[in-house]
């Protein structure tokens, strides 16, 4: 009886020690595929450095209340949203601000926009290249497709 309960006692530590051990295991090699994973997509996406600079001086505007950007090599898409009484001017807003980028990004092509469906899809995209889902080829898919839509709007 004693030798029975001290057999069953071992046999659970076991399968307990077994148990943990190979669980601790799996976790190590999944967490170091994820890692490898992310700076593999992360390494060819374009640098939004730009595109952050961008925001930045756009924000410094009295009349704009938010402002979003991505850009590729050649390409910067950015949109804004203004103060309620500054959108009887919108033209005259996106017109100013797009000069102001023009020189500051002399070597990019600049589009301004202010629809707001475009402005949620460029958060999306933003999204997807902090994640590093976002591969350059799709990124300049994603500004040809956009820009497209702007045009189309207008």
């Amino acid at each position: 009886m004693v030798n029975m309960k001290l057999f069953m006692k071992v046999a659970l530590l076991l399968v307990l020690l077994f148990g943990f051990t190979a669980c601790n295991q799996t976790d190590e090699n999944t967490e170091t595929k994820s890692k490898q994973g992310a700076k593999i997509n992360t390494a060819s996406t374009y640098d939004q450095t730009p595109a952050k600079r961008a925001e930045k001086i756009v924000k410094k505007r009295d009349e704009v209340t938010e402002a979003v950007a991505f850009n590729t090599n050649k390409q910067m898409l950015l949109t804004f949203n203004v103060k309620q009484f500054d959108r009887f001017q919108l033209k005259r807003h996106e017109k100013e601000i797009k000069q102001q980028l023009q020189k500051e990004f002399p070597k990019k092509e600049i589009n301004v926009t202010t629809d707001s469906k475009i402005t949620q899809q460029i958060g999306e995209v933003k999204s997807k290249i902090k994640m590093g889902t976002m591969s350059s080829k799709k990124l300049d898919k994603e500004m040809m497709r956009l820009i497209k839509l702007m045009n189309e709007e207008t």
